[in-house]
């Protein structure tokens, strides 16, 4: 993973874990099935940009049923702060 993806990764998957809690996501994500310890844990790992590389559809995935971050622009989401005009 080159640096930039790392750096978008990280804010992507930093708020969608702090969107909710972990139980919570997974059950937006799976129509309310509540989950196992192993899949809390799955779920976990698939959020820590150090165990796993998100899919744009993993990502996308989550942004659409979290209610939370629907309202979120790109900027916010991503957490760009400093955009240089290029």
């Amino acid at each position: 993973m080159n640096s930039n993806q790392k750096i978008y990764s990280t804010a992507a998957l930093d708020k969608i874990k702090k969107s909710q809690k972990l139980r919570d996501i997974y059950k937006l994500l799976n129509d309310g099935e509540e989950p196992s310890i192993e899949q809390l844990q799955t779920l976990r790992n698939r959020l820590n940009v150090n165990r796993s590389i998100p899919s744009i559809e993993f990502v996308g995935e989550c942004v659409n049923a979290i209610p939370a971050l629907h309202d979120l622009t790109l900027r916010e989401f991503f957490d760009l702060k400093d955009l240089k005009n290029k």
